[in-house]
């Protein structure tokens, strides 16, 4: 997505629907957003389950190189994360990906690269990503299958009517944060193990779960810290300030 909204800091106050989680998780979550695919090289916006799920909308070629380079610097912060825990506390990796074919193909691309790590393979709990719903495309309404230069156009109505604003019949940031809020709190429970997660996805649905990880953040406000393709970033639970980004990896575009 293009990156062409730089919202004030001066934000709405957040939705009061829009839950906060716990300060403190049981589980560490890693954020990352899909490589360059075919929708984005076509410069058309793909948000529908229905076509998301398509293999013509999965990556390029390019978005491939893109997710096996970041991956392979993940595999480095996975490493290291793991070998500085004492063995009482060790911890499973998991990986969780959006149905959608761009974000399902980054997240094998992750498993197989991390599987390649030895440290990191003991700890993996299965070679192939998980599949949640929950991780979805935002749904941009109206402004599906058009140029992708209209993105900006919902972007805007986030900031000027908040977190819950359907303009265009878009999916609000308020509905996207609802349900990534309960994979994250079905992980919480379901996942016996502490765990280190890794939430693949897309620019929106991940940049909203950045502001929900902040209690104290609107929503609205997810373009503060775009990502870019294959772009992950570890993030903490923080109900004071905007969530800690503890590493950052951007591809080389």
């Amino acid at each position: 997505m293009p990156n062409t909204i730089q919202p004030e800091h001066t934000l709405m106050q957040r939705h009061p629907a829009a839950y906060p989680l716990p300060s403190k998780l049981r589980h560490t979550y890693v954020v990352m957003r899909h490589g360059f695919s075919k929708p984005n090289e076509r410069g058309r916006i793909c948000s529908t389950m229905v076509e998301g799920v398509q293999p013509e909308n999965g990556l390029t070629e390019m978005g491939r190189n893109q997710s096996y380079a970041s991956s392979s610097r993940l595999a480095q912060y996975v490493e290291a994360h793991l070998s500085g825990l004492n063995k009482a506390n060790s911890e499973d990796v998991v990986v969780v990906s959006s149905p959608f074919a761009r974000a399902r193909e980054t997240a094998e691309i992750v498993c197989e690269v991390l599987a390649q790590n030895d440290v990191v393979a003991r700890s993996l709990r299965t070679t192939k990503p998980r599949i949640a719903e929950e991780l979805r495309e935002r749904h941009f309404g109206e402004m599906d299958g058009k140029s992708d230069d209209k993105y900006v156009l919902v972007w805007k109505k986030d900031i000027e009517h908040g977190d819950a604003q359907e303009e265009y019949r878009a999916e609000s940031c308020l509905k996207v944060w609802q349900r990534v809020y309960r994979l994250v709190m079905s992980l919480e429970e379901r996942l016996r193990k502490p765990s280190l997660v890794i939430l693949v996805a897309h620019g929106d649905t991940l940049q909203i779960t950045q502001t929900g990880f902040d209690s104290g953040c609107s929503l609205s406000g997810h373009r503060l810290r775009s990502l870019v393709q294959a772009e992950w970033r570890v993030l903490t639970a923080n109900p004071d300030s905007y969530p800690v980004i503890g590493r950052q990896q951007r591809s080389n575009l």
